[in-house]
């Protein structure tokens, strides 16, 4: 009987082991079990039934709304406190980027040039002469290697072939563009993207706006010579030192399916493309780009719904080592739009926070090791955002301009909270134009035009102001220690550049109200907020007061004043130039700190506003 007993206790500590090993392989085999999984229907079947049976329990959320954040957004009063002695560390400011649809016409248009004028008087005004510290900084658009089709026009006609079937490449409308882009100030973001119509391999497969042709390459090969040559174009006109401080994105938004790249033949990977094909197009653009110049920044895979993990899978695991002695990756990028939120715990699809927390977070915290120590290295590029998708605002008003300012407070609640690896690299400002062609159209751009003696009068979106306001701030922050948490009704991102200055930037944004149908008395207009900066590294300094609000900064509401005219004279010219600037609440004062060196400020701040006070050392 004793022998028996032992034997059932070693067959059972076998047992145990082994199972206890097959665990932890397939703990590190994850990975690999849920690629399995999905490859097996059956299998992939009863996961999917088991993953909405915790979504129900979970209350259909995705456990997001058990640890969301309790913010007050309805007090009428608020008193934030800043301590200018501390500091929350130096950081790289990644706003003041701009896209549009396309190169050409964002680039060269009349109007275009004209807001072009703007936008370098504005970075001589905030910055210390050095790409670093501008307001405005990156340009990224599509249909770089599109074909013109009339009456769009969105391409600039690089790849060209004869009548004898003859390949050869046209610089012109590109040496344009580029050289124009420099001329301003900014730095290309160069996207490797659409399908010259001569290279395609589906000539009628289009996207609805530019009309670029969004199928694969017919020859992969004449596609590497494509990107091969555009690289070392771009060396040879502007050199390596400058080609290298521009990032490169390997196409747009190809898990789109039913948009972008081609149908996905498997229905239950909908609604993504066929990313395989895209891999290949990254295999192929990468190769090319890095043989033409090895110091060259890209990326991707700039994706729109999708999280990054598809491509690091494909660069990590699946064809680990193909890449030889470059590479693979220098950043990864995607998009995210609409209301910012408070938490980023909630839903992805809730907010722009939550959905780059959910983005990101699958791949910091991914089942292979490969993925997850990528991550520990690779910036992160929100290479398209804007509020453009909220139905319910007014977007040439000041809803956006708050919204703007927000949302790069929201960048660093993300890598306060999560990690630098969540802060982005690059934040860019989407819009198909950045200069819409008038008022009433409204969807994006930082800049209005309206009809003038038979030509396009361009002027400034309250959001401009709002880019211009952010250039002015130091690049080490301080803390907000009391009053407010981001996601509350105001807030404030606030710095210092050493002994010499303080910056405070205030925001009141109410994301939740219907700005269209008026305030309906669903939101408060106008809050009582005191300021105070305590410890100020000096004690007499001017106070620069600039505001975005009704009646500041704000052409748009100006031009209802004017009766919404669709063509101006020269009064009307006269009086929207006047209020297009960012504008002074106040003339600048020279003041003197309280004991302490204590700064204290009142300030009735409106709804979808934004404040910012300059203490600089007198």
């Amino acid at each position: 009987m004793d022998l028996f007993r032992r034997k059932i206790f070693f067959i059972a500590l076998t047992l145990f082991v082994v199972l206890g090993i097959a665990a932890g392989i397939g703990y590190k085999q994850k990975y690999h079990l849920k690629k399995f999984v999905k490859n097996n229907p059956f299998l992939y079947e009863q996961a999917v039934k088991i993953a909405r049976m915790k979504s129900q329990v979970l209350g259909g959320t995705g456990g997001g709304n058990y640890f969301e954040r309790e913010i007050d957004t309805r007090k009428a009063t608020w008193n934030l406190v800043f301590d200018a002695s501390q500091s929350l560390g130096t950081y790289e400011r990644f706003w003041g980027n701009l896209g549009s649809e396309s190169f050409k016409t964002g680039i060269l248009s009349g109007r275009s040039l004209r807001l072009f004028e703007f936008i370098k008087k504005s970075n001589a005004r905030v910055g210390d002469g050095s790409f670093e510290r501008n307001a405005f900084r990156h340009f990224r658009a599509h249909n770089l290697y599109s074909n013109g089709e009339p009456p769009w026009g969105e391409g600039l006609e690089i790849y060209q072939v004869d009548n004898n079937g003859k390949v050869h490449y046209d610089w012109t409308l590109t040496d344009e563009v580029f050289d124009a882009m420099l001329r301003v100030g900014f730095k290309p973001f160069h996207e490797f993207g659409f399908m010259p119509d001569a290279l395609a391999s589906i000539p009628d497969r289009r996207q609805k706006w530019g009309r670029g042709n969004i199928s694969p390459p017919k020859d992969y090969r004449e596609w590497q010579k494509l990107v091969y040559n555009t690289v070392r174009h771009f060396v040879e006109r502007y050199g390596e030192e400058e080609v290298a401080s521009w990032y490169f994105e390997v196409w747009n938004e190809s898990d789109l399916g039913w948009l972008f790249w081609v149908e996905d033949p498997d229905p239950g990977r909908n609604p993504y493309g066929d990313l395989k094909e895209y891999h290949k197009l990254y295999d192929y653009t990468l190769a090319a780009a890095k043989s033409a110049f090895p110091q060259i920044v890209i990326g991707g895979p700039a994706s729109a719904g999708a999280d990054i993990n598809f491509l690091l899978e494909h660069i990590f695991v699946e064809k680990k080592g193909k890449y030889g002695n470059y590479t693979p990756i220098d950043f990864v990028s995607s998009h995210g739009y609409g209301p910012i939120g408070y938490d980023y715990r909630m839903h992805p699809k809730k907010s722009l926070v939550s959905s780059i927390n959910w983005k990101l977070g699958n791949s910091v915290e991914h089942d292979h090791s490969a993925v997850r120590k990528s991550m520990e290295t690779l910036p992160f590029i929100l290479s398209e955002t804007g509020a453009k998708y909220k139905k319910r605002i007014i977007h040439h008003g000041r809803y956006v301009a708050a919204w703007y300012a927000k949302m790069v407070d929201s960048m660093f609640y993300l890598g306060d909270n999560l990690g630098k690896v969540y802060q982005p690299r690059e934040v860019i400002y989407w819009s198909a134009h950045q200069v819409v062609k008038n008022f009433e159209h409204e969807k994006g751009g930082i800049a209005g035009a309206l009809k003038k003696d038979g030509h396009s009068a361009v002027f400034k979106l309250p959001v401009y102001n709002t880019m211009e306001a952010l250039g002015y701030l130091s690049n080490e922050r301080i803390p907000l220690v009391h009053g407010s948490q981001f996601g509350e009704t105001v807030h404030a991102i606030a710095t210092k550049n050493s002994n010499e200055s303080v910056e405070v930037l205030l925001y009141h944004l109410e994301e939740e109200i219907d700005e269209r149908a008026g305030s309906g008395g669903n939101y408060i207009d106008s809050l009582k907020v005191r300021v105070v900066i305590e410890n100020l590294p000096f004690e007499q300094f001017k106070l620069a007061h600039y505001t975005i609000d009704e009646t500041h900064s704000n052409t748009y509401a100006t031009w209802l004043k004017l009766g919404k005219p669709k063509k101006i004279g020269n009064r009307e010219s006269q009086v929207l130039s006047r209020n297009q600037d960012l504008a002074l609440f106040e003339p600048v004062r020279i003041l003197q700190a309280d004991s302490g060196r204590k700064f204290k400020l009142d300030i009735a701040m409106q709804a979808q506003s934004v404040h910012l006070l300059r203490l600089i050392r007198n």
